[in-house]
């Protein structure tokens, strides 16, 4: 492995968990915004608070 690929790697990986973070962060503010509202079953708002 020479250093270009080493680097690509790195980049894809920051890249993939910066995109995981924010799909978990906004999954997490719609089920709070459903669980103030009602719309959402009460397992998903227990999880919710855990996190």
């Amino acid at each position: 492995m020479n250093e270009k690929t080493l680097f690509f790697l790195a980049f894809l990986v920051s890249l993939i968990a910066l995109i995981y973070v924010e799909y978990i962060a906004e999954d997490s503010e719609i089920i709070a915004q459903e669980c103030e509202t009602g719309s959402s079953l009460p397992t998903d708002c227990i999880e919710t608070i855990d996190r």
